[in-house]
Order: C-alpha cells, then sequence, then structure tokens
C-alpha cells in the first residue's frame, strides 16, 4: 500500500486480511484478534522511498457485517493398512544386508541399528502371527514348529556325557560318599550359616532358603570358626550337609556347600539374587516337602553336582504343596527357581514363583571333605583353560 492511497480502502483491506486469517485458525468470531501488518511506501520530493511499518489490530469479527466462517470439514483418518508381508521381508533382508561399521559417529551408529533391528522385528513378527493363523486354521495337519538353533541344541557332545541308564555310571554312584545318602531311608538335616557379621539381605535370603530346604536350621558364625571346625560340630550334632553363604561389602556372592561326612565339597559364586519381595505376584510357600526337578546334567561333573543337590531334599516328596523346586544347568551356570503350582481347570495350570531365585557359577569340585590346601580337586575353574569355541 502506498501512503497516497485512500484511508478507507486501508482499513477495509486489513479487515480483509483478519477475516481470512481467523478463519484459518478456526478461533471463535467474538474473541479472536487477529495482526495485519502493512508497508506503507512515502515517496518525498527528493525522489527516495521511505519504508513505514504499520501494526492495525483489527476489530472483533462480530463488527464485520458481511463475516461468515467457513466450515471446517471433518475428514475421518483413513484405516491402517494390513502390512505387506513380502514388503516387510524384502525390508528386513535389505537390512541384514546394511553394514554399520562404516558409520564412525556413535550416536548415528546407535540409531541406525536400532531402525534395522526395528524392521527385523516387524518382519518376525508378522511371520508368526501369519503362521499361527495358518495352524489355528489346520489344525492337526498343520506343518512342525520350527526348532531354534541355540548353543545348547547345536552342542557338539564330548566323551563326558552321560546317557540314561548307564550300568558303569550307576555302579559307580553306589560306591561313592553320596550312594549310602540315597540307599538308606534317613532324612536329611541341613545347617545353614553365613560369614562373620552377614548384612541384612543375607539374613532376609537365609529366611527364605529355610522355606526351601526342608529339616534345615540357621546357626550365626562368630569369628575364629574355620570351615573345618563348622563341619566338625555339625557332624556331632547330626547334620548332613552344612551351607556357607558368602557376602563381601554388603553383597552377596558365593556359597560353599560340604556333605557330611565324608564330602563332597563345591563352592559356588552366586549371582543375580532376586528375593521373594521383590518378584511381583510372588506366593507363599507351605510347609510341604517340594518336588525336585534337575534339568540338562548330563555330564559326569554334572551328575555329582546334581545328587549333591538332591541329598538336601527327602526322596518322597509331598505332591499335596503343589511344590517345585527346579536347578537348570545351563552353560555351566545354575538356575535356581522356586514355584507352586495352581489348577485353574480340570485341564489347566499354571506357576505362581515363590522365590528366591538365583544364579550360580561353579568355582571347584572336591570328592572329599573341605580342605583347600592338601585336598583333591575334580574340577577347578581356570578360564583360560576352557574352551573358547561356541559349541565347546
Amino acid at each position: 500500500l502506498n501512503a497516497s492511497a485512500d484511508l478507507n480502502q486501508t482499513i477495509s483491506f486489513a479487515l480483509l486480511l483478519s477475516r481470512e486469517s481467523r478463519s484459518a485458525c478456526c478461533c471463535s468470531p467474538l474473541t479472536a484478534t487477529a495482526k495485519a501488518v502493512f508497508t506503507l511506501e512515502n515517496h518525498d520530493p527528493t525522489g527516495s522511498s521511505l519504508r513505514h511499518s504499520v501494526s492495525l489490530r483489527t476489530l472483533p469479527m462480530a463488527w464485520v457485517p458481511d463475516y461468515a466462517p467457513t466450515p471446517v470439514a471433518s475428514n475421518p483418518l483413513p484405516e491402517p493398512s494390513k502390512p505387506d508381508l513380502e514388503k516387510l521381508k524384502d525390508e528386513a533382508r535389505i537390512a541384514y544386508q546394511q553394514p554399520t561399521d562404516h558409520i564412525r559417529n556413535k550416536i548415528r551408529r546407535k540409531e541406525r541399528v536400532e531402525i534395522l533391528q526395528r524392521k527385523k522385528k516387524r518382519y518376525q513378527r508378522a511371520e508368526r502371527d501369519k503362521n499361527k493363523k495358518l495352524r489355528e486354521k489346520l489344525g492337526d495337519e498343520a506343518p512342525p514348529t520350527k526348532v531354534p538353533h541355540t548353543l545348547e541344541n547345536t552342542r557338539i557332545k564330548g566323551e563326558t556325557t552321560v546317557q540314561p541308564n548307564d550300568q558303569e555310571v550307576l555302579a559307580d554312584e553306589a560306591c561313592d560318599s553320596l550312594g549310602q545318602c540315597f540307599s538308606s531311608g534317613d532324612l536329611p538335616k541341613t545347617m545353614i550359616t553365613t560369614s562373620p557379621n552377614p548384612p541384612k539381605r543375607l539374613r532376609e535370603f537365609i529366611t527364605e532358603l529355610l522355606t526351601v530346604f526342608p529339616y534345615s536350621s540357621y546357626h550365626s558364625r562368630r569369628r575364629g570358626f574355620s570351615v573345618q571346625e563348622i563341619c566338625q560340630s555339625a557332624i556331632k550334632h547330626g547334620f548332613t550337609d552344612v551351607l556357607i553363604f558368602h557376602a563381601d561389602k554388603k553383597l552377596i556372592n558365593g556359597v560353599l556347600h560340604c556333605h557330611l561326612p565324608y564330602g563332597p565339597t563345591a563352592s559356588y559364586k552366586l549371582s543375580k539374587l532376586v528375593l521373594a519381595k521383590d518378584i511381583l505376584g510372588h506366593g507363599k510357600p507351605t510347609r510341604h516337602t517340594p518336588e525336585l526337578i534337575l534339568n540338562n546334567f548330563n555330564t559326569r561333573l554334572a551328575h555329582d553336582v546334581g545328587r549333591m543337590f538332591a541329598a538336601l531334599f527327602p526322596k518322597q516328596p509331598n505332591f499335596g504343596g503343589r511344590r517345585v523346586v527346579t536347578l537348570h544347568n545351563q552353560r555351566d551356570f545354575l538356575f535356581f527357581r522356586h514355584h507352586r503350582y495352581i489348577f485353574e481347570s480340570a485341564e489347566k495350570a499354571r506357576l505362581q514363583e515363590c522365590g528366591p531365585r538365583f544364579v550360580l557359577k561353579m568355582r571347584y569340585l572336591q570328592p572329599g571333605p573341605f580342605d583347600p590346601i592338601n585336598g583333591e580337586f575334580d574340577f577347578y575353574y581356570k578360564p583360560n583353560e576352557l574352551g573358547q569355541g561356541k559349541r565347546d
């Protein structure tokens, strides 16, 4: 607009711009206001052009006689289309073939890896849904599900692998120090103790273990008592096993298991401890004798370890309590779980974890009583001497 333009034309043009701006913003006609900025050119006699910025605040829209708000069309959002399996498969194939080593920026490389992983998972999820619907449709004629390749099912079995009902192994186990424990009908009696001055978390852990192992009792350990003295005292009082839990800087990191009176003795590293109070929806165990499940103890060394844990439980469990203790051996790690199974109907049951849960890693195994200086070792953990292959 020039400075020589008529004032009425300027105001009319301002009202027109205000009306268009408020119609676009969908504001209320009685309360909305808009600001219109105009540039006025003033030509002086010398021929120079002076530019002035004028801000005009328009009147309320109700004062404009020819105002008519423009109705906004409500366009519904389009329905999301189902993922194309072939397209997702191509994206996943391209994602597998795209390396990220050439990206030198760590943040950019991490973002790129996350994008590729999302593409892979999206394709895998769509393929699982497709196979699930196909199995439900075919019923008994559905093809068998694919078994994933893991380190456990692709592991090459060595010479120490024990076949079921091996007569030589059964004869050796009947003559060892644990044979009398299984041949007689005597009940186990376990002493549980700790290192001197146990922290609060260790005391809570011991309280939960007393509900796991039947016929077990806790005895506080004073300073000055060695492990040999504890074992001798336990033999005099008729205990069959001793469990000594260790804590360093308030962190529970190990347990020593001594079978009395002639061994064997095993030391474990304890990690990933979760108490029952930290498990969501945990159950409260009863005093019934639990069942014991030893899974994947297939070698000679694993047989000895499994029999040591089996000596902590009576031979006849009480099935009315519906309690089960599981020890799962995988890649030389022992996973401990304590559950209670609940029958929801005649054909359906579910598990309720009672706790605690933890992971054990064996440090050494002695065939006799505890003697770390002069005793023999059936196994001693040395990382540099173990097999480095994934299937060893």
